[in-house]
């Protein structure tokens, strides 16, 4: 029987975890959507109905993070039918997640702790080391991301995912009760449709079964070879998800970013994971591309690494029990880490979210063999422990208040990547939304001068200049972004509407179509398209494409002012009354839909 102090640790840890990430992470439910956030998020049609689930599709924008994971955009459309595009939802559902994984890694390595190999050193106190593993994870700055960038739940998800199909191997392993090799598996085809970083899952539970349960991997094959058949048909899901191609050519062999670049680029950026593992500073929002590197660049770090790696090997043959959570590490970094290019993202913090559990444990662990050994008073380790969470959590609020203010937060992945064109463009961003039109127009050339070709800067540099009625301008940046990357939507109908206010309108209508062939769901795309029809005097065609534009997007405010100007022009002014009203529904501060609506009902003669 476990003494009161462990049982108590036992059934009061989820309350307890619950509390300290409720804290921790209290300061970040005013983080707005950044990023890739209003692809996915604000702007993503495909998430406005819960059914039919168009969500489940791939999406119509091109390398959405949503492609391929239908559980990811099944909780963001589950979060837009709750509360439409109010950040709250959904910043409460990524809470939960992280909370329900500390949890679940918990329960994990208790009962790793309290298994035959370990329970002699550890049992009794597995409680205790497990919940302080738990709550070091869940603090940890290096969390952040996946908490306070909407999207990258991806992560997390994938990461809940990850350790329910370990629990529920580990209890198929106690039991050999066969619904916990079903539950396994269900939760590691869950976790195949929120990230494709899962496909080390079955890996790694046979791995563990060899290292803590069976003694070898014959072993356990033979003991329990359904629950590892049906894992690996989750590879089949996975490669299933994954055969439209649905990030296209931004990950994969297919570049001009070859695996030995990419390979060269990761043995800082994993040095650089475990220095932030121990000192999470700085934290940045966004590592860059790749750079051009060679081996003599990158030799120490190379040496390390191999160093590393090689004692992993080692370590896993002649004391596994030690080597798994490194191995913990590794295996699950390998898909993003490895040599396989992620173009767009040389690095990222999300990457390590599940990886660094494994560091923590060991550390906990090694941290407790080491006090014991060295015969310290039994309150240090308490005191060290409270020590490193109130310093990390700490940090963590301080990181969810960068995240508040894109300003500092795009500041500080530029003073830590000086050369990053995107940190630039998204800086400018954050600027222009502040009314600092000029600031941001040099962060976008500036981001030009690193990138000569970059899309981004290219296209927001081109709606600066359309704001500022320089429409030529805009139209040459405009076509360099599209020389660059063809398949941009937002491009083409940007483009459009410069040529439509230039009075090119030939020109435009093809941009517009353009734009809806890439994404027949643009309701902006519509919208634009119904107002040159509308110049045409094609009114019919015009008010079908507001329609169609409302489809997509009931609450597009600009769409139903399109049709009420529209309806007032035909005099159906009953029919613009109405669609002025729903303007002014979805979007109150609309000066030119409140003068509309007065106008119609004074036609009415209504006061």
């Amino acid at each position: 029987m476990n003494p009161p102090s462990a049982t108590f640790f036992t059934r009061f840890a989820p309350l307890i975890l619950l509390a300290v990430g409720g804290l921790v992470y209290a300061n970040s439910f005013s983080v707005p959507f950044i990023y890739d956030d209003f692809g996915a998020i604000v702007d993503n049609a495909d998430i406005r109905r819960l059914w039919p689930p168009r969500w489940a599709l791939p999406s119509s924008a091109p390398n959405a993070p949503t492609n391929s994971r239908p559980i990811v955009a099944f909780t963001l459309a589950l979060n837009y039918a709750l509360g439409g595009s109010s950040i709250t939802g959904y910043r409460l559902l990524n809470i939960g997640v992280h909370i329900l994984c500390a949890c679940t890694l918990f329960t994990v390595a208790r009962r790793t702790l309290q298994t035959p190999s370990l329970a002699s050193r550890f049992g009794p106190i597995a409680p205790h080391l497990a919940l302080a593993c738990a709550l070091l994870w869940l603090v940890h700055p290096l969390g952040t991301q996946c908490v306070d960038y909407t999207i990258q739940r991806s992560e997390s998800l994938m990461a809940l995912f990850y350790l329910l199909a370990l629990y529920s191997a580990i209890r198929h392993i106690e039991t050999g009760r066969p619904i916990w090799s079903v539950i396994a598996v269900l939760t590691c085809a869950l976790g195949m449709a929120s990230k494709e970083a899962m496909v080390t899952a079955p890996l790694l539970i046979l791995l563990y079964d060899r290292t803590y349960a069976a003694g070898s991997f014959a072993a356990a094959w033979n003991q329990r070879k359904f629950l590892y058949i049906g894992l690996a048909s989750t590879w089949l899901f996975l490669a299933l998800l994954m055969s439209a191609a649905s990030h296209g050519s931004s990950i994969g062999f297919t570049s001009d970013v070859t695996p030995l670049d990419y390979a060269l680029n990761q043995s800082w950026i994993i040095l650089d994971y475990l220095k932030k593992a121990v000192w999470p500073h700085p934290l940045i929002v966004d590592y860059g591309y790749p750079l051009p590197l060679t081996i003599g660049d990158v030799l120490p770090q190379l040496l390390l690494l191999a160093t590393l790696l090689g004692f992993t090997v080692v370590a896993l043959f002649r004391w596994p029990t030690l080597a798994f959570p490194v191995v913990w590490f590794f295996l699950i970094l390998a898909p993003t880490s490895s040599i396989v290019p992620i173009v767009n993202e040389v690095g990222a913090e999300r990457r390590i979210y599940l990886p660094l559990a494994g560091l923590i444990i060991l550390a906990v662990v090694a941290g407790h063999l080491l006090l014991r050994r060295l015969r310290w008073p039994a309150w240090t380790g308490p005191v060290l422990l409270l020590i490193l969470i109130t310093t990390f959590g700490l940090r963590t609020a301080q990181r969810n208040a960068e995240y508040r203010d894109p300003l500092d937060l795009w500041q500080t992945a530029i003073d830590a990547v000086p050369h990053n064109p995107r940190a630039h463009t998204y800086l400018g961003l954050a600027l222009k939304e502040r009314g600092r039109s000029s600031e941001a127009a040099q962060r976008y050339q500036r981001a030009l001068q690193l990138d000569p070709h970059y899309s981004e800067a290219h296209a927001n540099l081109g709606i600066l200049l359309a704001e500022a009625g320089q429409f030529d301008r805009a139209i040459a940046h405009f076509r360099q972004s599209l020389d660059a990357y063809p398949d941009y939507p937002e491009v083409h109908n940007n483009l459009g509407n410069a040529l439509l206010s230039s009075g090119r309108l030939d020109l435009a209508l093809s941009s517009f179509q353009r734009a809806l062939e890439l994404r027949p769901h643009y309701a902006d795309a519509h919208s634009n398209l119904g107002i040159l029809l509308g110049m045409q005097g094609r009114t019919d065609e015009a008010i079908d494409r507001f329609h169609r534009a409302l489809e997509f997007d009931p609450t597009y405010a600009r769409a139903h002012f399109n049709l009420g100007i529209t309806y007032m022009n035909t005099a159906a002014t009953d029919k613009a009354v109405h669609h002025f009203r729903q303007a002014l529904r979805f979007q109150p501060d609309f000066p030119q839909a409140r003068r509309g609506l007065e106008d119609a009902l004074r036609q009415q003669r209504k006061p």
